[in-house]
């Protein structure tokens, strides 16, 4: 089993993870649909064409183990994201 192949597939899911955790539940739909579907048939077929399944395997287990290590440690505590935080604050606008 090659690990730096479970590494990087780790590192995908894991941002993969924080991504879908992180946006808004209203656009998460969207989201779901133009990122982690062509990422997971991307890495299906990374999988069946160096039959990396143990890789994939293990990738995942290393994703999951991190983002529930970051959920227990940081996730609780962050609010829910509702809104877009950014605000344009011009010269007429008061603080």
């Amino acid at each position: 089993m090659n690990w730096q192949s479970a590494i990087v597939v780790a590192a995908i899911f894991v941002a993969l993870g924080l991504l879908l955790l992180r946006v808004e539940p209203r656009v998460r739909r969207r989201i779901a649909v133009l990122v982690p579907i062509p990422l997971a048939i991307l890495i299906y077929r990374w999988a069946a064409y160096r039959r990396a399944w143990w890789e994939l395997v293990a990738g995942l287990g290393l994703a999951a183990a991190a983002l529930g290590l970051w959920w227990a440690l940081i996730g609780r505590r962050l609010p829910p994201p509702t809104e877009p935080a950014i605000h344009v604050w011009s010269k007429d606008d008061e603080p």
